[in-house]
Order: structure tokens, then C-alpha cells, then sequence
């Protein structure tokens, strides 16, 4: 904040710290900004933060947006920079920002107050000419991207990372989307040369992917997300999208995998089984309108397919039981079969009586079946019995156990009082039972002089412990269901010898 007119000292001691500064972020406070540039910009002589490296500009104002050069410093490398689409002289400005910061190499672009009203819309015309300018990124963030957004880098010969997010498409438009045909600039020279890492996101129609991967030639991709908003999509039009993205991605470079789509419902053999041709796989996060549930021999064929899965996520935005439900038993093959895996995000039915006496009644079945590495367990809304059963299941098979996040989505009817005992009780799990079985367990080790295994140490941000609201949950759970809520008389059976 200027609070007086600069003096030429204020300027001698100003350049002392100036060449200090490496991130630069500009307030939002419109008038006072203004002032500042102009006040700075009249005494500068040069670049106003020389040794700058990163820039986020936000100020696509019209008044505002020209002081961007003094800050376009030659060490730059990373800049992340907004556009008002009604101002065309600023996108005209993205093509010579090159020429000034040749050394920028991560590119983000906020396009602003922009709606594709048609496939042939001119109001951003002149886009992908700008970034052919741009030689050098490795990265390249476009939010609210034209269509033709799509294959303005596609002759980037060193761009590993593209994020686009589309622009929203009117609706009058959308009926156009299935004639739109997706053109590469140079049919000769493979598009996306050295892309490593791509997120697809606001997909409006399939199609549009469907296009951009048959542009791609055996790409070594190792991360991929793509997030459809696809209104009237069937699931054909899904089973062919995934056949084309197995044809044209090299199966043994895809390390993560995230997929986000609302609408329609898809099965497992929609968008589990097609995935099972990447054997590397580590993170598989999938998003749905509905939770998805998983039969035991499911599970099992994903344990088999991603040894080497470390996150794997499938939730669900709006508290619906699934129609197959996840039992207890498929936590065995992911226990067995992913001796990596640290993180789960599943829906559990843990209140499945049949699942409860036959685990009971074959205690073999979960045998020297150990998962050492999970450490974070997301059940969302399911639903549980028989509390000190499930814990005990679950610190057998995974002993590091130590946080699990149930998900409480209220409803527009008011609060669900099944829903909140279930949420109660499994934080009862995580806050009193596994910590109570984990001393256990040590205590054990210890006694038998065995060293407990030694595992890579993940923590986990769980929004911090809240001892007084632990004890509160614990009251309500232990008047809710009793001192003991297994009338069955569980005995806990633990890893060496008996817990007491």
C-alpha cells in the first residue's frame, strides 16, 4: 500500500530487496493495485522484480492487465496468467510473451467470460496462432479452452503435462458437438510427441475424446484423468470410447488413472475390466453419480490385474446403496494380492450377517493375509454392525490401520439417525478399538521378542484429532449400542497368540 508519492530513496532501497523475490502474486484489490503499478512503473527502468521465476496474474482488467510485462523477468519460468475474452488486444499479448521470458517453461491460461456458442465461434480466434510461439513448455494448463484448445500444443515437441478444461458449450450447440471433427495441423508428425502426463476435463460429448485419442500414436502416458459432464451418453458410446483409448496408450507406461462421470450408471465391465490392460496401474480413483459395489471375484481380478496399486478410489457423490454390494470377504484379495496399497476409498456393507458367520465359522480363510501398508481407509456412508467383529477383521488384515473417514451426506429430509449411528460407529472403530488392538498387538511383539514389520511411514491430513468430540462420539456409541454391541460373542482371535 502507497501511503505517500515514491521518493528516489524509497526506490534505492526498494531494488535491495527486489532481486530477493522469486513468487509473485499480485492482491485483487483493484484501485490500490492500479495505483502501485503506476506508481512503480514510473520509476522503474527495467523488469520491477528481476529475478523473478514464478508469476500468477489474476488481473485480466483492462486497465490493469498491460503492467504484466514489467514483471515478465528473464529468469522466468512459470507463469499463470488470465484473460478476458472481450479484451482481444490481451490474447493478442500471449503470443509475445515468448520472445520477452524465453525461458518460461509451465504455461497456466484462465480464459474468462467465455461460452462456445458454436463449433465455428470466432470470438477467440487466433488462440492456438498465439501458442505456436511457445516452443519451450513442458506444461500447459488451459481452464475455459476453445475446442480448437485441443490441438494447439499438439506440435510442442518437449510438452510432457496438458490440462485442459474446456470451455462450457451452450446449449444450442450441443446437438452440433457429434458433426465437430477434430483436425491435426500436420498430419505427418505424430501429435503430442513427448506428452507424459493428461487431464481431459468438462468433457461435454464423448466424441470429443473419442477424436483426440485417435490423434495419439502409442502415447507413454503415465498419468491420465479425464472428468465427463456428457449429457444423453449412453454406455455404448463409453464401451467404444475405452476401446479406442486402449488402442492408442502404451499399457505398460500408465501409472495413474483418475475418471470422473456422473451420468450414465457404468458397470464394472464398463470401466474396470477395459482398464486391466495396464498392469502398472498404482492410483485408480474413479468418481460416480451412485457408489459402485464389487462382488468378491471382482476384487479379485482387480488385485490380480494392478499388483502394484498403491491408491485405489471408487466413490460415489449422493448416498445410494449400491445394488451389489461389498462385503467384508473383498478386502481379503486386495489385502493379499496389493501388498502396496496405502490408501482405500470403498463402500463396505460391514452389517452383512452372512459375510459375519462365515468368516467365523472359517477363520482360515484370512490366514496369514496381511496388508502392512494401509494406513488410510475412506468407507463413505457404509453402513456397520457388530463393531468389535469389523474392527477386529480389519486390524488382522491391516495392521497399520490407523485412520478411517466415513462420509455423512445428511439429506434434504433432515438428518438420518441409521446414517449417523453408522458414521458414529465406525469413528468409534478408528478412534477407540484399532488404537486399543494396535498396544495389543505390540505389547505381544514385544513379549515374543519378534520385531514388528517395518513399513514406509504415510501420514495422513485428517483435519487434526479432536479429543473432546472422540470422547463425545464414544459416550453416544457405547448408550447407543451397549457396552458390547456383538451379541454373537466374537472371540477375537489376534496375529500371535490371543489379544485380551
Amino acid at each position: 500500500f502507497l501511503r505517500r508519492p515514491l521518493k528516489s530513496s524509497d526506490i534505492h532501497i526498494l531494488g535491495k530487496y527486489t532481486h530477493r523475490v522469486r513468487s509473485f502474486q499480485p492482491g485483487y484489490s483493484l484501485w490500490d493495485t492500479l495505483l502501485a503499478y503506476r506508481a512503480l512503473s514510473s520509476c522503474s527502468y527495467g523488469h520491477l522484480l528481476p529475478k523473478l521465476e514464478r508469476l500468477v496474474w489474476r488481473a485480466d482488467n483492462a486497465e490493469v492487465f498491460p503492467y504484466l510485462r514489467f514483471f515478465l523477468s528473464p529468469t522466468l519460468k512459470a507463469l499463470s496468467i488470465a484473460f478476458d475474452v472481450h479484451h482481444r488486444e490481451q490474447l493478442g499479448f500471449l503470443g509475445t510473451i515468448p520472445m520477452i521470458s524465453p525461458t518460461i517453461s509451465e504455461l497456466r491460461i484462465i480464459i474468462v467470460h467465455y461460452t462456445i456458442f458454436s463449433l465455428n465461434d470466432r470470438s477467440i480466434e487466433g488462440f492456438s496462432d498465439a501458442l505456436l510461439a511457445w516452443h519451450n513448455l513442458s506444461e500447459l494448463d488451459i481452464f475455459g479452452a476453445p475446442l480448437e484448445g485441443l490441438l494447439c500444443a499438439a506440435q510442442m515437441p518437449n510438452l510432457k503435462r496438458l490440462s485442459i478444461h474446456l470451455a462450457d458449450i451452450s446449449e444450442r450447440s450441443l446437438p452440433d458437438l457429434s458433426q465437430l471433427r477434430l483436425n491435426p495441423p500436420h498430419a505427418s508428425q505424430p501429435c503430442y510427441p513427448a506428452l507424459e502426463s493428461l487431464a481431459l476435463l468438462s468433457i461435454q460429448s464423448v466424441a470429443i475424446a473419442v477424436q483426440f485419442f485417435e490423434m495419439l500414436q502409442s502415447a507413454k502416458l503415465s498419468s491420465l484423468e479425464l472428468e465427463f459432464i456428457a449429457p444423453d451418453t449412453t454406455l455404448d458410446h463409453f464401451r467404444n470410447f475405452f476401446s479406442i483409448l486402449v488402442q492408442h496408450c502404451d499399457p505398460s507406461s500408465l501409472k495413474v488413472f483418475q475418471f470422473n462421470c456422473w451420468d450414465p450408471q457404468l458397470l464394472f465391465s464398463d470401466i474396470v475390466s477395459p482398464l486391466f490392460v495396464f498392469p502398472e496401474l498404482k492410483e485408480v480413483r474413479l468418481m460416480f453419480g451412485k457408489p459402485m459395489g464389487f462382488s468378491e471375484e471382482q476384487i479379485s481380478q482387480v488385485a490380480s490385474s494392478w499388483p502394484h496399486l498403491e491408491v485405489l478410489q471408487v466413490r460415489g457423490i449422493t448416498w445410494v446403496t449400491p445394488c451389489l454390494k461389498t462385503t467384508l470377504f473383498c478386502l481379503v484379495p486386495l489385502a493379499s494380492g496389493c501388498p502396496k496399497l496405502r490408501e482405500l476409498h470403498l463402500w463396505i456393507d460391514a452389517s452383512d450377517g452372512a459375510t459375519r458367520r462365515a468368516l467365523r465359522a472359517n477363520p482360515g480363510r484370512i490366514k496369514g493375509v496381511q496388508n502392512w501398508a494401509l494406513r488410510h481407509l475412506d468407507v463413505q456412508s457404509s453402513p456397520i454392525s457388530h463393531k468389535e467383529f469389523v474392527a477386529s477383521f480389519l486390524s488382522d488384515i491391516f495392521p497399520s490401520l490407523e485412520d478411517i473417514s466415513p462420509k455423512f451426506y445428511g439429506s434434504d429430509y433432515g438428518e438420518d439417525a441409521t446414517e449417523i449411528r453408522n458414521t458414529r460407529r465406525w469413528q468409534y472403530i478408528a478412534q477407540v478399538l484399532l488404537p486399543m488392538l494396535s498396544r495389543s498387538r505390540i505389547r505381544d511383539y514385544e513379549h515374543l521378542g519378534v520385531a514388528r514389520p517395518q513399513i514406509a511411514y504415510v501420514r495422513y491430513d485428517t483435519g487434526g484429532f479432536d479429543e473432546r468430540s472422540a470422547r463425545r462420539n464414544t459416550e453416544k456409541v457405547e448408550g447407543e449400542d451397549g457396552e458390547w454391541s456383538d451379541p454373537e460373542q466374537l472371540i477375537v482371535k489376534g496375529l500371535i497368540g490371543g489379544y485380551r
